[in-house]
């Protein structure tokens, strides 16, 4: 046959109500789109080490998913299209590669919180600009299915419609206003009025100075912070429509003829490509930083790999990898959960990582100051860092601060005195104690996302039942045993939560780490060996609800249903 690609062809309906799932063929650009994830979620490690001080706590978890949260929808809104629609032209590809550039322009701009709030620096500007460019390129993928898309059109037009108005729109005005606001900031800063300067750049200077002579980082909320703010509003509402949707699920009818099924064997594979490169994101903080002959090191290198590895393995190996049994094609509601859930994990794994990363650098850099002072500084060093809690990592996070010596950074600065924020932003001091706690926080969150999301792909019922009434698993059979398990894992959790309040040298909390993740892998086994439901889909609820019928993901995402009956057909 005929195998030339047209310059353009209309987006063709992949999935249809009531045939087949069958997993496509994933190309190349889906693999290649994710690589700018990689870079997104090692820029996001950047971020969250450069907010690791006490004072910089509520402001750096507001700047961490105000980051992660936009260009996750990012990612998932290509999952969205692609799980529905196909196409292959070379107009298409060319809009991807657009899509794709901006995307890289956003990512390019996450560095530190110190940068990203700071009004002369250009990183938010270029942050949102890239995001709202790319929010464009999704309307104009609607309005194309709106005029020319292939399949059920009453269902395509009604279902793109309703994305315009209810998320895209909304979301590309909020960033929108981000790009205004951290535009007109960056510009006023760069371009004062001749002969007076605008209070917030006093401002901004005098607190700065302060601050720059104290030792510490900028700590304080100011009006830079708006545009971060804004986008995360844009993530929480995008979440927050999503989650209503699915709790006003309309009559079966209504519900095809305003909805367009999606492939879900193709989502289910794409959602464990993207938690791939967050684990990849671990991975990347384990090993790709400077080593040092010291056993500590080695400790905590060695069980982080390890303990990545488990964690990977009880997230692939307890979950179906096929449409039936899934979370998305059993129960609607349960489709958004699992949706949310991944984006839990993904945050999770990201902190996770950066919290070995912090202790690696931690441990060289001790080991630096000893080999270069001798063992008498060594001593000492070791005694006032045991007293402080930890060692300053700020030259070893990749801001570049301490490099600007060696540029001549002093004399660049009186040159280029526009520049001079970027020179003077002190170092990041991170103790053992806030290293622990952001281990044992992303762990917990960790473990939390991955039990709730194999709870997920259980029965809806069942599983809400025996977790707000655990006594029931007490008149079952094997239910002692389950019951125990439960309380087990609960006690797990709850420790992991704790740690940092019992531990905080880094290799102690390391290896309480990897047998925290351990037990909870082998309480995993032996629950599955009590848990008499199996992933063949084929369950019935308390109500003899079909647990196939219809699911989605958090952004309306249909599934087919091959087993509707025709008495659903006439409700």
């Amino acid at each position: 046959g005929d195998h030339t690609i047209p310059w353009y062809a209309p987006p063709v309906q992949r999935q249809r109500w009531g045939a087949d799932q069958s997993l496509p063929h994933v190309n190349w650009g889906d693999l290649f789109f994710d690589l700018f994830y990689v870079a997104a979620a090692y820029n996001l490690g950047t971020l969250l080490m450069s907010t690791l001080t006490p004072s910089l706590y509520d402001r750096g978890i507001v700047y961490f998913i105000g980051v992660f949260g936009p260009l996750y929808n990012c990612w998932e809104s290509k999952l969205v299209y692609e799980s529905r629609y196909s196409v292959g032209d070379y107009a298409h590809q060319i809009l991807e590669v657009i899509r794709v550039f901006f995307l890289s322009f956003s990512v390019l701009h996450i560095k530190s919180i110190e940068l990203m709030s700071d009004p002369k620096s250009s990183e938010m500007f270029g942050f949102t600009l890239g995001l709202f460019a790319e929010s464009l390129i999704r309307i104009v993928l609607k309005i194309e299915l709106i005029c020319v898309g292939q399949g059920d059109r009453e269902a395509i037009r009604n279902h793109s419609k309703r994305k315009i108005w209810a998320t895209y729109l909304p979301q590309t005005i909020f960033f929108l206003a981000a790009v205004i606001v951290s535009g007109v900031q960056f510009w006023n800063e760069n371009h004062p009025a001749k002969g007076e300067k605008r209070h917030l750049a006093a401002e901004y200077d005098n607190s700065y100075d302060s601050k720059a002579a104290a030792g510490s980082s900028s700590d304080v909320w100011s009006l830079a912070d708006v545009p971060i703010v804004i986008c995360l509003a844009a993530y929480v509402y995008h979440l927050l429509y999503h989650a209503s949707k699915a709790l006003t699920v309309p009559r079966m009818k209504d519900f095809r003829t305003g909805n367009v099924p999606s492939n879900i064997d193709f989502m289910i594979h794409r959602y464990g490509e993207w938690t791939m490169l967050m684990l990849g994101e671990a991975v990347l903080s384990l090993l790709i930083v400077d080593t040092t002959e010291s056993t500590m090191y080695y400790i905590v290198a060695g069980m982080g790999v390890l303990t990545v590895i488990l964690l990977q393995a009880v997230k692939f190996e307890s979950e179906p990898t096929h449409a039936e049994g899934h979370a998305l094609w059993r129960n609607l509601n349960w489709g958004v959960v699992y949706a949310i859930l991944v984006q839990l994990l993904s945050m999770g794994l990201i902190a996770f990582g950066v919290s070995y990363k912090v202790m690696l650098k931690s441990i060289h850099k001790e080991s630096e100051k000893k080999a270069d002072y001798g063992n008498d500084y060594g001593s000492n060093y070791g005694e006032e860092s045991k007293e402080s809690g930890g060692y300053d990592t700020g030259d070893e996070t990749g801001y570049g601060y301490d490099e600007t010596k060696e540029a001549g950074g002093d004399e660049y600065a009186e040159v280029y005195p526009e520049t001079r924020h970027r020179f003077l932003a002190p170092s990041v001091s991170t103790t053992d104690q806030a290293s622990a706690a952001l281990f044992s926080g992303s762990l917990t969150l960790v473990l939390i996302a991955l039990e709730c999301m194999t709870n997920s792909h259980i029965n809806t019922h069942d599983s809400l039942s025996h977790f707000l009434h655990p006594g029931q698993w007490l008149h079952e059979a094997g239910g002692k045993v389950k019951f125990a398990l439960f309380i087990f894992k609960v006690g797990l959790i709850v420790l992991t939560a704790t740690l940092s309040l019992w531990l905080t040298e880094p290799n102690h909390v390391v290896i309480a780490g990897f047998f925290i993740v351990a037990a909870f892998a082998i309480a995993r086994i032996v629950w599955w060996n009590y848990i008499h439901y199996t992933f063949d889909g084929n369950e019935q609820g308390k109500d003899g609800e079909n647990l196939q019928s219809q699911s989605s993901s958090s952004h309306g995402i249909y599934a087919a249903d091959p087993k509707v009956s025709e008495a659903e057909e006439k409700v």
